[in-house]
């Protein structure tokens, strides 16, 4: 059984002290400090229940004590002795990666759409079209409707100045495999330009 040392040795050290005249809280203090484990939600309970100022600012203080020595010995508050769920080995927080690791592909389609609306080159790029000043329709050969995307003013070539302004982008109405791109000048108006488009879509 982990036994606390360092500074869970000192907090629990303190939490005694501080509820020696509490035999039922320092009983919960001394049971963490022999186990590692003790119902830290009694002390909570008891923080409320006491009348006295004085012993209410102890217990919280206690409590406060205890569960940084519950920290320190790598035990969750939220850890119950008696639920199944948590009942075996006690588990140890510096050995538990804080997010799930992802272990997924994602799939990444892009097209370079031409001002006029020609496709310069894409990957998984069906068609694409110009609609309108400033409105472009790019078709790709998968469902997009779970999928980013990502848009930019920029020219298919290697050479010359890239186009000032911005674009922006929405799922295409009545083509769930298509993406709506409009671009704009630096003032806000819709106005023709190139633009190089990113979808990126979790695996089919």
């Amino acid at each position: 059984r982990p036994q606390p040392h360092g500074n869970g040795a000192r907090a629990l050290t303190l939490a005694m002290n501080l509820t020696s005249d509490d035999p039922a809280t320092r009983g919960r203090v001394v049971a963490v400090r022999r186990n590692g484990r003790g119902d830290l939600y009694h002390l909570a309970r008891l923080v409320l229940n006491k009348g006295d100022r004085e012993m209410r600012n102890k217990l919280a203080v206690a409590g406060a004590l205890v569960v940084t020595a519950a920290t320190c010995l790598g035990i969750g508050i939220a850890q119950g002795a008696s639920s199944p769920a948590n009942s075996g080995a006690v588990h140890h927080a510096a050995h538990q990666p804080a997010f799930t690791v992802f272990k997924g592909s994602a799939a990444t389609l892009f097209a370079v759409v031409n001002f006029d609306g020609s496709l310069a080159r894409g990957y998984g790029t069906l068609s694409s079209k110009h609609e309108g000043v400033g409105s472009y329709q790019v078709l790709f050969k998968r469902g997009l409707r779970k999928c980013a995307y990502v848009a930019t003013l920029g020219t298919a070539g290697s050479t010359g100045v890239p186009p000032t302004g911005y674009a922006g982008v929405v799922g295409r109405n009545g083509h769930v495999n298509g993406v709506y791109v409009q671009t704009f000048d630096q003032s806000g108006s819709l106005k023709d330009e190139g633009f190089h488009l990113v979808v990126s879509c979790p695996p089919l």
